[in-house]
């Protein structure tokens, strides 16, 4: 299940990746990193949510990453490109939610998706 897991991470990110250059090494070079946590409506915290972040760079291209909360309902992506756009997760019992994240080179962005029906 993690060699799928990782696998799926690969494709996604290199079919979000741009052509060979410049522009993409600096991309890749200036990460950042994103954590969180997922939660219920209640406050409770949402183990085994799908997540995803979805960023618009400043060179144009959309990078989206996708990998599942853990046992406490936390996540990280790191190597991040820095840009703005969104955090979404869900679970099929608890529901769907979204926050707003920016990354910034070098630096590491904290949210919060609460999840709702």
């Amino acid at each position: 299940m993690k060699h799928l897991l990782l696998l799926g991470l690969f494709l996604t990110l290199l079919s979000s990746s741009a052509p060979a250059g410049a522009a993409a090494g600096r991309d890749a070079l200036a990460g950042g990193t994103v954590t969180g946590a997922v939660l219920a409506r209640t406050g409770a915290t949402v183990p085994d949510a799908y997540v995803q972040i979805e960023l618009n760079l400043p060179s144009g291209r959309l990078y989206t990453a996708r990998t599942r909360s853990d046992s406490a309902g936390q996540f990280a992506f790191r190597d991040v490109p820095p840009g703005a756009g969104v955090v979404r997760a869900g679970h099929p019992r608890v529901g769907r939610g979204q926050a707003r994240v920016s990354v910034r080179s070098g630096q590491t962005s904290s949210v919060q998706v609460v999840l709702h029906r």
